[in-house]
């Protein structure tokens, strides 16, 4: 099994940007996050959505074939899958913010017709809430290095 194990200093502790990007990488690799000197706000705001989702099968950004594709190649985005909905992590993986897209493909789960993407900025902590067009792609603006959690049905 692989951990994470940030080398950040314990003077960034309180810093969110080093805490967003931390839990970024975490998120887009799913693996486990030892988060010493990183600010606990964040952390807890972020695993917290994660863990209420729930169980799910993870699907890397690096997979062929999946349910998300973004508008600009300096965003990467994996995600957990469950038949009632999706929690991604679409992340900035360079120095410039980038204001782009996510598509998303959701033939087959079991998702209302009318539902509405949370979307949650960990920089900034504030959530909003996004109605779903079809064949329309959600507006992702991420600042360089940072990260949204995205979410669609399950657990609120």
């Amino acid at each position: 099994s692989r951990m994470i194990l940030p080398q950040y200093k314990i003077a960034y502790g309180d810093s969110v940007p080093h805490a967003v990007h931390a839990m970024g990488i975490f998120l887009l690799h799913d693996l486990p996050l030892y988060a010493a000197w990183l600010n606990m706000d964040v952390y807890e705001a972020v695993e917290s959505r994660r863990l209420t989702f729930g169980r799910a099968g993870f699907h890397g950004y690096w997979e062929d074939g999946g349910r998300v594709a973004t508008g600009n190649q300096g965003l990467a985005a994996s995600y957990y899958e469950r038949a009632s909905g999706l929690l991604l992590t679409v992340a900035n993986v360079t120095g410039e913010d980038i204001s782009s897209t996510v598509a998303l493909d959701l033939t087959g789960l079991d998702l209302p017709p009318d539902v509405n993407a949370t979307v949650y900025d960990p920089l900034t902590g504030t959530e909003e809430t996004v109605a779903l067009k079809p064949n329309e792609a959600l507006p992702a603006d991420v600042k360089a290095w940072m990260m949204l959690l995205i979410q669609l049905g399950g657990p609120q």
